[in-house]
């Protein structure tokens, strides 16, 4: 499941200002109690938007859907926030920060309180199709990609640190690095997914970093039709790499 890495230090993390000298905690943000949005060129009737407990699967048995909510004809939705009681048999585990077991990956991200757990997901399913609130734009040399994370905290704490990833696959080299400086409250909280790449040949690099958000609508996207992007064009596979990669550092824990 598209868990978060929470990892526990003995102090809370803070960053660096510009000036030097002093440290600027990340500011906290509005949480949200649903999520609401508008499905991108719907025109499928009235249907049904779920969460499932693993949002990188289909739905079975196994894998139910944590809520559910009605997609009205127009696209629209507003889709209720799982309860405590609903995602704490899919919490993550607090642990110290550690580089992940990810072959081609260097450094950790981190988190301030120890024994803090997670559930996350980026992905929703209506009418049994998944959906992501993803756009961006990309030529043959650069890409951009906003994208948004749903995360619940059974504790505040601060979430930092770096990790770098390289993987080669198809004759294409992609080194991804994420970076994370967020401060999450306990109950849900929402993080922005803001990356920036460029393509040189077969070499691809792509930055990634998770920072707070304040709580707003969004719209959200099917299969290979993600705003703005060509998911298969050259930098469209960095970018579903990049975020595959993501959701598997995402749910480590």
């Amino acid at each position: 499941m598209n868990k978060l890495i929470l990892l526990t230090l003995s102090t809370p993390l803070a960053l660096a200002s510009c000036g030097g000298g002093t440290t600027v905690a990340p500011q906290t943000h509005t949480q949200p109690s649903s999520v609401n949005g508008t499905v991108s060129a719907y025109a499928s009737g009235t249907g049904v938007i779920e969460l499932l407990a693993d949002d990188t699967q289909a739905k079975s048995a196994n894998n139910p859907a944590l809520v559910s909510a009605t997609l009205n004809s127009n696209g629209t939705f507003t889709l209720p926030l799982p309860s405590a009681a609903a995602v704490a048999p899919y919490l993550s585990n607090g642990s110290s920060a550690v580089t992940p077991s990810i072959a081609g990956c260097t450094g950790s991200l981190t988190n301030s309180t120890p024994g803090a757990q997670a559930y996350s997901f980026s992905t929703l399913s209506a009418n049994g199709l998944p959906l992501e609130s993803v756009q961006g734009s990309q030529s043959s040399t650069s890409l951009v990609i906003h994208g948004k994370l749903w995360i619940y905290e059974t504790k505040a704490n601060t979430l930092g640190g770096s990790l770098t990833c390289t993987q080669t696959s198809n004759n294409q080299t992609e080194t991804i690095t994420f970076t994370a400086s967020a401060a999450l409250q306990a109950g849900w909280n929402v993080l922005a997914l803001d990356a920036s790449g460029a393509v040189s040949g077969s070499t691809v690099t792509l930055n990634i970093a998770l920072t707070g958000l304040d709580d707003a609508p969004s719209v959200w996207y099917t299969g290979d039709n993600l705003g703005g992007l060509a998911l298969k064009s050259t930098s469209g596979t960095a970018i579903k790499t990049g975020l595959g990669l993501l959701k598997s550092v995402l749910r480590l824990h």
